[in-house]
């Protein structure tokens, strides 16, 4: 993963739950807990019915301005395709600020 780029997973489990998955999977990005589902519930990603986060990807800018939501994510391949589409944003970025 670029070093450049900040990736966090949001759960609505807690941080012990968290910590033992990120241990277990040795993952290398950070994962934060939104038991109240205040993340959530602001990026209108729960579940009905039960208190779990669809599992989707936002890539959002420095301004904090969203990009691109991908709503069907494969959790196998979706580092992947995240930097891919990051690489696609950024040459768009680029190519409009040179027009």
């Amino acid at each position: 993963m670029p070093n450049y780029l900040d990736v966090f997973g949001i759960s609505t489990d807690n941080v012990q739950s968290l910590s033992d998955f990120h241990k277990k999977h040795q993952l290398n990005f950070l994962l934060l807990a939104d038991p109240k589902m205040s993340i959530v519930s602001a990026y209108n990603t729960k579940m009905p019915v039960v208190n779990y986060s669809k599992r989707w990807t936002f890539i959002i800018n420095p301004d904090l301005v969203i990009e691109f939501i991908n709503q069907d994510v494969d959790a196998a391949s979706d580092g992947e395709s995240v930097v891919k589409k990051i690489i696609e944003l950024q040459l768009k970025v680029g190519k409009n600020k040179s027009k």
